[in-house]
């Protein structure tokens, strides 16, 4: 399961960067310059997450400004939603 969801969000990142998602190794998701590999960013960005009892994945986004400022690394956020979905 937790492949599926690695995967799922890989995919969503590469969409939000209008990136095609090649693999799990793929690089440059931020321009040819970067050199590390998405799984290494999915796994940053839910390092970064905490889901409370009943939340779902269900997305990602660019982080606002304001979020920006408290932690420049994290370029994305993931959305979460009721497991119900609301």
């Amino acid at each position: 399961m937790e492949t599926v969801l690695r995967t799922r969000i890989a995919k969503d990142m590469c969409a939000l960067q209008h990136v095609e998602y090649t693999g799990q190794y793929m690089t440059n998701l931020y321009g040819s310059g970067d050199t590390k590999p998405i799984c290494d960013r999915v796994g940053e960005l839910l390092y970064a997450t905490s889901f409370d009892p009943g939340e779902e994945y269900a997305g990602v986004r660019f982080a606002t400004d304001e979020e920006r400022e408290k932690d420049y690394h994290q370029i994305m956020r993931i959305i979460k939603q009721a497991a119900n979905g609301i």
